[in-house]
């Protein structure tokens, strides 16, 4: 008896392990000049616990500004350093257990890339635990952001160009109305 129910211990272990989780981030695009939000995304999670991540893009295109967590990752302690050009080092910790498939965190970009550039959104490294502390086994899919278009432009920007013009108009009679009255 207790030789089968090691048996079959090993077994659900093994098969826990050979499930693994999975690691994505998609195809993304965004506006030259623009602020654009990207997921990372999970799928057969199971009891993760904690998760470190290593995001690798191209720093001539993108700069990334902040990680926040998402519907999955919502209850989850989230840190984020990008202090390195072209790097996102992502730590999550969750006591209670990350289960399920979708997205956990959005890691929010500064488009520079000129239309037409691409960055590869590759990630790099995953170490993964359950809550239990063992490792799990992790597999990942990256994806390319395409700069798609120029920003587009403020609504206020108009006005300001506007009240540009008329405080250099009003500069520029007043300044001719002194010099006639010095005349």
């Amino acid at each position: 008896m207790k030789r089968s129910m090691i048996i079959i211990i090993f077994l659900f272990a093994l098969i826990g392990q050979a499930a693994g989780l999975t690691v994505s981030m998609s195809d993304a695009g965004g506006a030259k000049g623009g602020i654009t939000k990207v997921p990372l995304n999970i799928s057969d999670a199971l009891a993760l616990g904690s998760m470190d991540i290593v995001l690798k893009y191209d720093p001539s295109v993108l700069r990334a500004m902040t990680v926040e967590g998402k519907r999955l990752g919502e209850n989850a302690y989230i840190e984020a350093n990008s202090a390195n050009k072209g790097e996102v080092a992502i730590a999550l910790a969750d006591s209670r257990g990350i289960n399920g498939d979708g997205t956990f965190a959005t890691v929010t970009f500064e488009v520079l890339g000129g239309i037409g550039s691409t960055s590869p959104l590759t990630i790099e490294k995953v170490t993964a635990h359950n809550i239990d502390l063992s490792q799990i086994s992790a597999t990942t899919s990256g994806g390319i952001f395409k700069v798609t278009s120029e920003a587009p432009r403020e609504a206020g920007d108009d006005i300001m160009v506007m009240l540009a013009i008329t405080a250099v108009s009003t500069a520029l009679m007043l300044i001719r109305w002194k010099e006639k009255e010095k005349r």
